[in-house]
């Protein structure tokens, strides 16, 4: 599996990815850059985007996503939740929504399981997938996502990082939906961090413990040949 960086324009500078499994079949994890972006890597690995997966529908993590349904017929999975339409959630029609625990499969080594996380939004969710976490904007590097626009609780969201926490068992990277140089940090770090930031007790603790997790990488420069590596927008490896 190959994985690549494509972050969107400033000022908001949503971190979008695209996999590429082992057989040349792709997926797009909220594709905001230009649609360009996406189909120059797609053509240069001989790939076909057939899946287009949202951690939520707000505006800033959907830009591209009509026209690459147009021009690849890739399917779109978002929540129905953020899938109401106006200014903030402007993408209305998926073709399927998510199920909380399902394996979605991409390829044969290229799979991701649905973690519903509401809070950030009604319809937020994670995506695991192997050794990485796409977080969204439910987590961030020591921090969460807001919860005042339309759809967002605090009381959600809490419970949601709970039950992440304990969905979580290994000491995964965490690939945001925004800020974080190089995109990546340990998950232990992330939970740890955010429950002493706000209060979240002690249900963070088994990942406190792994952050001990010698497998743990605290940026891309630490991947070893044979781990995931996530390429930039350009195609040069970290």
């Amino acid at each position: 599996m190959k994985i690549y960086h494509i972050p969107a324009a400033p000022p908001l500078y949503t971190n979008t990815f695209l996999l590429v499994g082992e057989n040349g079949l792709a997926a797009a994890v909220d594709p905001a850059a230009g649609a360009q972006e996406y189909l120059r890597l797609l053509e240069q690995e001989g790939a076909r985007l057939t899946h287009i997966l949202l951690t939520h529908g707000h505006y800033d993590h959907v830009g591209a996503v009509e026209e690459l349904q147009r021009k690849t017929g890739a399917k779109v999975w978002l929540a129905p939740q953020d899938a109401c339409g106006g200014e903030l959630f402007p993408f209305t029609t998926p073709d399927n929504a998510y199920a909380d625990g399902e394996e979605i499969r991409v390829d044969t080594d290229l799979a991701f399981r649905v973690i519903a996380t509401p809070g950030h939004s009604a319809g937020s969710v994670c995506l695991l997938c192997g050794g990485l976490l796409f977080s969204g904007d439910t987590l961030f590097a020591g921090d969460v996502g807001r919860t005042d626009l339309p759809g967002g609780s605090w009381d959600t969201l809490r419970k949601s990082l709970k039950k992440l926490c304990a969905a979580v068992t290994e000491n995964v990277q965490v690939l945001p939906g925004h800020l974080t140089a190089g995109c990546t940090f340990p998950f232990a770090h992330a939970a740890v961090l955010s429950s002493r930031r706000h209060g979240l007790g002690d249900e963070a603790a088994e990942a406190k413990k792994r952050k001990k997790n010698k497998n743990a990488l605290s940026s891309l420069s630490d991947i070893k040949p044979g781990d995931y590596v996530v390429h930039q927008s350009h195609g040069i490896g970290m």
